[in-house]
């Protein structure tokens, strides 16, 4: 891997049935001296199945700088998605964003941390990050949806722990946030 180029998944763990997870945009940047890009998913609309079902990727984006002594803000890479669940009066929808972001970047080299930052369209953001390791790629980041009557859920993690327990628990106001290594965002459906 290029010193001034940063690649993560990001793997969508669980999800109810009778949902499906959707991505519908694919946001790339190209400023100055920096780019951002998905190496995977190339079109849109894409259907992504959880981990448990398939490969479970959701996206790879690839951050990076054109020349391995650019520093400063580099630019993020976003992925608009809908969520929609089968509901005993017909279909529910709700829109979001995951968005693969860091820290500054210094002269030379990567930043220190990754960030990714989701939520749903009109919902306060959240985020996610982990310090990113020496000329290999970082772990994947992880996600999950839960639903409980007219609630639904995002929650992200560092970890490959993020299951239908975790996101359960969630739901139901057990995990606080510095219990796990995981943020979450909640919205009605």
């Amino acid at each position: 891997m290029a010193i001034g180029k940063l690649v993560e998944d990001i793997i969508l763990k669980s999800m109810p049935d009778n949902c499906t997870f959707t991505v519908t945009e694919l946001i790339e940047d190209k400023k100055e001296d920096w780019y951002s890009l998905f190496s995977y998913p190339r079109k849109t609309p894409h259907n992504v199945v959880p981990k448990t079902e398939g490969s479970g990727l959701i996206a790879t984006s690839i951050l990076s700088t054109t020349s391995v002594t650019d520093s400063g803000p580099g630019v993020p890479a976003t992925l608009k998605f809908e969520f929609t669940c089968k509901t005993d009066s017909g279909e529910a929808k709700k829109t979001g964003y995951i968005k693969s972001s860091a820290t500054n970047w210094p002269y030379f080299g990567r930043p220190d941390y990754s960030i990714l930052i989701f939520g749903f369209d009109r919902e306060t953001p959240q985020e996610v990050s982990r310090s990113v390791p020496t000329l290999v790629s970082p772990d994947p980041f992880y996600m999950a949806f839960g639903k409980k009557d007219d609630q639904v859920v995002i929650v992200a993690s560092t970890e490959d722990s993020l299951g239908t327990q975790v996101v359960s628990k969630v739901l139901d106001g057990i995990i606080t946030a510095h219990e796990k290594a995981l943020s979450w965002v909640f919205g009605k459906i």
